[in-house]
């Protein structure tokens, strides 16, 4: 590797200079290295060294290098490395994390700051980094290379750029604080001034859309609003800024915020908190907690959160409008306070007059009306259904699947609805954040439904291990719209319906449990374009999950979960069939061969099955003196069963024995469903 000065690299006599000069700005100071691979634009994130231990005590002595420098000159940070996938992932390398150590280690003898590692965000077919450091305990901060996608529209609203923000802290961001226990720095984000920047941040050489400096600085204005309010952010490094003053401007569309909205911003709130006139921040949410038809009540209730200061005297002003934009419904809630932090709800009763689509929308003002603090245009959506609606819950059994591929099983379950669950079996593969066009792995069903109603999906699901990371499906339609009506969520397409078990941030999961797909608020309705039969597909987004119940709903569960989201026990009717009888229980174990008390050597053919079960809705697993579970196989030779080619010329820990060869049959989640042992001896 080599380190010179040049182009790329300072002498050390002007890194020292920046240095003194940043801090007789007032400025603290950190030192983050990015290498560069020669005269190319190839990421580092490939650097793949012939020699990788020269690499590693080459890399080692630059940290050494800039450690003493960044001591003598109190530099407070160093992030030790940027996006360097090869050779900081344990996933590509498992000696990657002791490399590593022995580097922080050298470096911590010379320098006494703090020390971090920029990991690559990941998702959306980027390399997910932050995972699969091996060394965050050696470390103070986890460092994140923050791009991560925040909208699919050229136009995003503040508050939907938190909840993508929501969404990515609960998923990706807050989990590896609870796991390392390590804050958390954003060590790269930043924005292009570019209309769509915020569809692709990291797409640092993209160039298509016009110069939109209001959409950089709403970007910084998402990222500040909702970061400034958790507790684990150690803090934010912004890429990029020039030296030259003069960068920038009105019609640049690099990262730079340098005379751009987006450096007001920054100013205003790193130079004394949020700016004047926004200092007031609100995130809402709306429940629905009863769904009336024409003439009946509906109840909502409106929760606020205070995402800045103490405020007094609020209003909330909460607008109906029916589908032609009229005004049907207002209610006033007037004299509300909200500490910074705080949050409070209110509930409103509504009784719709006719039948159709309505808009509920929220505003927050300031005493007597005199600020408008505060918008949501479009809070929730309700429907009404007419008279002439079936209104019927369409309710699916996944047992019932006609059509099962890839790693999805059918598995026999007394918990289950029907008997039944089907499983997509954990093999800790990782999460896939988009839907794919063409899955391997997936099931498919066919109900009936009416056009233009709409209805919402719940599924009943359990995830392996009540664990997080085995909660999640992507779910996708052959005819569905979305609730403005446009083509949504298609089988054949990467767009789908995500639904996560765990119900908001930190919720746990245990057992069965009820869930849509959006994360601690009622999410998205649907619709179809043509009356009659529809046919649906689930398919993985992570494995380990389980489902056994399938609900859409255009009534009594259009707004309202149908049972609990932990530990739930309620069955529905099926729509499309009878209950089918529960799964046979499984029968004896039956070992074939070896006997017991029998006498072997060399090859042996071990055979056992289990009565009643086909061989595919069990694993068989074999182990000799309790020593670990060697996995035996499928075959059809003579009866259906499972066998394993064992060499015994080997054992000899024992003598001639007797050696306990123990064969144990689970369910595919890793139930024992039975065991049974025999003894043999080695001639």
């Amino acid at each position: 590797m080599v380190m010179a000065p040049g182009s790329h690299t300072p002498s050390d006599d002007s890194l020292r200079a920046a240095v003194r000069q940043s801090k007789e700005l007032g400025l603290r100071v950190g030192f983050k290295p990015h290498l560069q691979i020669g005269e190319t634009s190839e990421w580092r994130a490939r650097v793949t060294p012939s020699d990788r231990n020269a690499w590693f005590r080459s890399y080692g002595d630059m940290l050494v290098h800039y450690g003493k420098i960044a001591e003598e000159e109190g530099v407070e940070q160093m992030v030790i490395g940027t996006e360097l996938i090869n050779m900081a992932s344990s996933e590509v390398d498992p000696g990657n994390a002791q490399a590593w150590r022995d580097m922080i280690s050298r470096l911590r003898a010379v320098y006494s700051g703090k020390l971090t590692y920029s990991a690559n965000w990941g998702s959306s077919g980027w390399y997910e980094e932050i995972s699969k450091i091996g060394f965050w305990d050696a470390l103070d901060f986890v460092g994140i290379s923050a791009y991560f996608y925040m909208t699919d529209t050229n136009s995003p609203a503040l508050e939907a750029l938190m909840d993508t923000w929501d969404s990515w802290n609960a998923t990706h961001i807050r989990p590896v604080f609870e796991r390392t226990g390590k804050p958390v720095v954003f060590t790269e984000i930043g924005y292009r001034s570019m209309d769509g920047a915020l569809k692709r941040p990291p797409q640092w050489d993209q160039t298509r859309g016009g110069p939109d400096p209001e959409e950089q600085a709403l970007g910084y204005r998402a990222l500040l609003s909702y970061w400034s309010g958790q507790d684990f952010m150690g803090g934010v490094h912004f890429w990029d800024w020039h030296t030259d003053p003069n960068a920038g401007g009105p019609q640049d569309v690099g990262f730079t915020p340098q005379n751009k909205p987006a450096e007001t911003v920054i100013t205003d709130w790193f130079g004394g908190g949020a700016p004047a006139g926004e200092k007031f921040s609100f995130r809402t949410s709306v429940e629905t907690l009863e769904t009336g038809g024409v003439g009946e009540e509906t109840r909502l209730r409106v929760n606020v959160q205070n995402l800045g200061s103490a405020v007094r005297g609020l209003i909330l002003d909460t607008e109906i409008y029916d589908s032609s934009g009229t005004k049907v419904g207002q209610m006033i809630y007037p004299d509300r306070d909200l500490d910074a932090g705080g949050a409070g709800s209110v509930e409103l009763v509504w009784i719709p007059s006719g039948a159709g689509d309505y808009r509920l929308k929220l505003g927050i003002f300031g005493e007597d009306w005199s600020e408008l603090m505060y918008w949501q245009d479009r809070a929730l959506d309700l429907f009404v259904a007419s008279e002439g609606s079936s209104g019927k819950d369409i309710v699916l059994y996944a047992g019932d699947a006609p059509r099962i591929s890839g790693a999805w099983s059918k598995i026999g379950d007394p918990s289950a609805a029907g008997g039944y669950r089907l499983y997509n079996e954990n093999r800790n593969l990782p999460k896939a954040e988009v839907a794919a066009a063409e899955p391997a792995d997936h099931f498919e069903m066919e109900f009936e439904a009416e056009a233009g109603t709409p209805y919402h999906l719940w599924l009943r699901m359990r995830a392996d291990g009540d664990f997080y990371g085995n909660d999640s499906v992507h779910v996708q339609f052959s005819d569905s719209l979305d609730d403005s009506g446009a083509v949504a969520y298609r089988i054949g397409s990467s767009g789908s319906l995500a639904v996560v078990l765990e119900e908001g941030r930190d919720a746990g999961l245990s057992g069965w449990g009820w869930n849509d797909d959006h994360y601690g608020a009622l999410g998205t309705n649907i619709r179809f374009a043509r009356p009659g039969l529809q046919s649906l597909r689930i398919q993985s987004r992570e494995d380990g999950v389980s489902i056994d119940q399938i609900v859409l709903s255009p009534s009594v569960h259009l707004a309202r979960r149908p049972g609990a989201t932990k530990n739930d026990t309620l069955i529905l009717p099926g729509s499309l069939s009878e209950t089918p009888p529960p799964p046979p229980e499984p029968g004896s174990l039956d070992i074939w061969w070896p006997e017991d008390g029998v006498s072997v050597s060399g090859l042996q053919p071990w055979k056992a099955l289990v009565q009643d079960l086909d061989p595919s809705e069990y694993r068989m697993f074999w182990q000799v003196d309790g020593d670990r579970l060697n996995p035996m196989f499928p075959s059809d030779a003579d009866y259906p069963h499972q066998e394993a080619w064992v060499d015994v010329s080997s054992w000899n820990w024992r003598d001639s024995g007797p050696y306990l060869v123990n064969f144990v049959a689970q369910a595919p989640d890793g139930r024992v469903l039975r065991e049974k042992a025999v003894n043999i001896m080695i001639q």
